[in-house]
């Protein structure tokens, strides 16, 4: 037997926090439910998909519920910003043969350095890189020129020169945010990845980088409108930087036209002397836009 639950299509940002309190309440009612209902029946998968308002309580009993119950397949799209201590009950499950994260954080005390081998012949890469609930509010709180900064929340450039050479790559609106780089007061520390990048002239890893279909998803999925500003940046930064991109694909999370037209405009804006030319393509939920 199969059992698979998704919530994430309902909790979409139309939704008031009333309907979301009462859509999360439901959701966990049903999975208790079906759990209970077939507690006898052997369990060969089971996926769960879900947002950050579920926490972690509800899933990590629903996990260790079909553990103990020998599942052999199961599937994850959780909330990386929250703890989840499974590993042991999930290393000690002898009948698993499959297990699919789709968003997770790995933590661990102890462990130095993260070696994932062959990088090189790699050609397709997604990323959702996210911060935790406490590194957001870090990041945050150190953008405040009064506030000594004492240290980056997390460096990510030794593995995007590690993956230089995948020819389509996805990033999400956290990794753009997470990319995004902003000249302050940090930048007068020694750890600032644009001291020497400023200082030495030394070019930035983009301008070698052999990508050329860059996807984006959930373009706008934002809180701030200084966030949108962060966002359009990055994009027209990659368009000034990478040589060799031919497609450039947004995923808006829009139900406005004109704002999707906007973004395309200034999109097809930015210079692009001595690269490859691009097209740039624009999807929302109403239009599908391209330059050409």
């Amino acid at each position: 037997m199969n059992l698979e639950f998704d919530d994430s299509k309902r909790m979409h940002h139309g939704v008031t926090k009333q309907e979301r309190d009462k859509i999360l309440r439901r959701f966990i009612k049903c999975v208790d439910g079906k759990l209970a209902l077939h507690k006898n029946v052997p369990l060969n998968r089971f996926s769960i998909k879900c947002k950050d308002d579920v926490g972690p309580a509800p899933v990590i009993g629903w996990i260790t519920n079909v553990l103990k119950r020998r599942v052999s397949e199961l599937a994850l799209d959780i909330s990386s910003c929250w703890d989840w201590p499974m590993s042991t009950a999930i290393d000690g499950c002898g009948t698993m043969v499959q297990e699919f994260w789709e968003s997770c954080s790995v933590s661990s005390t102890s462990l130095k350095r993260l070696t994932l081998p062959n990088f090189d012949s790699l050609v397709e890469a997604r990323l959702d890189l996210q911060m935790t609930h406490d590194q957001i509010h870090k990041a945050k709180f150190s953008e405040d020129d009064l506030i000594k900064h004492e240290g980056m929340v997390g460096n990510a450039t030794v593995f995007f020169i590690g993956i230089c050479n995948v020819k389509s790559l996805y990033l999400s609106d956290n990794t753009l945010e997470g990319l995004l780089h902003r000249y302050d007061m940090k930048c007068r520390s020694d750890e600032c990845l644009c001291k020497p990048w400023e200082e030495e002239d030394i070019p930035t890893c983009l301008s070698s980088s052999p990508v050329k279909v860059l996807k984006i998803m959930k373009f706008g999925d934002i809180y701030e409108d200084e966030d949108m500003d962060k966002m359009m940046d990055q994009v027209e930064y990659f368009l000034e930087t990478m040589p060799n991109l031919e497609h450039l694909i947004i995923h808006y999370e829009t139900s406005i036209d004109e704002d999707v037209e906007e973004v395309l405009s200034q999109f097809q804006m930015v210079p692009r002397e001595g690269l490859t030319e691009c097209r740039i393509q624009v999807i929302s939920e109403n239009l599908d836009l391209s330059s050409n």
